[in-house]
Parts: structure tokens; C-alpha cells; sequence
């Protein structure tokens, strides 16, 4: 089962302010290799990190759980110190699920689909697990898993593992509010 989220204009606005926040920052860091974004492959970089915060939200609202909307840590997990997020537009160059060599591979990664302001979240897999079955690329670092069921997991999976039913069921933002 997916889990399709709308965000209100309200939410797109926070989460894009974090999205431009996360991207300034790293150009301030110089951290920006002049390339694109290695999942959305974008010509914009802004574009990678604000559907990403967007996406991170949209995870934490559907689960109940706390959002840090982090800007400059890079090592922090995405949602409730407990799930990763990967981000992929719609009629974008891709909608695979990405995963690199360095990433968390001991935690969830959740694929989300991005057709602002409509968010779907598509399935999951541990990091370990999309490391290994992802088909590899011309980067040794980076792998995409097809986005489909199989080889992604069923998110309602994920709220077992997690444990999170005590929190109920996964919600949609306009019941959140």
C-alpha cells in the first residue's frame, strides 16, 4: 500500500523555506561540487533540496513524528531519528530509489513521489538491502532500486518495524492539522 499526502500551501511554503535554507548553506560551505543532485540529476540544485525537505515533511506528518528540518547537519537523520527520505519529481529523469555507499544503510529509506503538491509515498527498504539489490551506475557510489512492488516494501511494513502503530494509522496532512 502507498500513502498519497497533499501538503497546503502553508506546508509547501515551510518546507520549501528549509529545502532553500539547506541548499544556501552548503554553497556557503562550498560543499556544492558543481554537479547536480544525484537523485533528481536537475539542472537546478535548489529544486533536489527543496522537494527533499518537502518529502521529509510529508514522512513525518503521515507517521506522527518529529520533523527537525535540519539545515547544516549533514549527518542527521531525516524523520524522528528514525527514517531516511529519498525524493524523486515526478516527470523528473527518474523515480527509482537511490541510495549511496556512505548512506545510513542500517536504516529505512522511504522513496517518496513528488507531484507538488501531491506526495506519495511508494514503499521502502533498508539501506542494506537497496545497497544490494540496487542496479549499480557509471558512479561506484550510487544505486537505484526500481520503484515498484517488489522489490520495495509495503509502507504499512514499515510502521511494524518501526513499531509505530501505538501512534495510529498513517495520516494525511489535512487530518494532521
Amino acid at each position: 500500500m502507498s500513502i498519497t499526502v497533499d501538503l497546503t500551501p502553508q506546508e509547501l511554503t515551510t518546507a520549501a523555506m528549509v529545502g532553500v535554507r539547506r541548499r544556501i548553506t552548503m554553497i556557503a560551505r562550498a560543499e556544492s561540487d558543481g554537479e547536480a543532485n544525484p537523485f533528481t540529476l536537475d539542472e537546478c540544485p535548489f529544486e533536489g533540496a527543496i522537494i527533499g525537505a518537502m518529502a521529509e515533511f510529508v514522512v513525518a506528518r503521515a507517521f506522527n513524528l518529529f520533523w527537525a528540518d535540519g539545515v547544516g547537519k549533514r549527518n542527521a537523520i531525516d524523520v524522528g531519528g528514525l527514517i531516511e527520505v529519498r525524493a524523486r519529481r515526478i516527470g523528473g529523469c527518474g523515480l527509482d530509489l537511490g541510495i549511496r555507499a556512505h548512506d545510513k544503510l542500517n536504516l529505512p529509506f522511504v522513496l517518496v513521489h513528488a507531484d507538488i503538491p501531491h506526495f506519495t509515498m511508494v514503499g521502502w527498504l533498508y539501506g542494506r538491502d537497496a545497497w544490494e539489490i540496487g542496479a549499480p551506475t557509471k558512479k561506484d557510489w550510487l544505486r537505484f532500486v526500481p520503484a515498484q512492488l517488489p522489490p520495495l516494501r509495503d509502507m504499512t511494513e514499515l510502521l511494524n518495524e518501526l513499531n509505530l502503530w501505538h501512534r495510529g494509522e498513517p495520516r494525511q496532512a489535512s487530518e494532521a492539522a
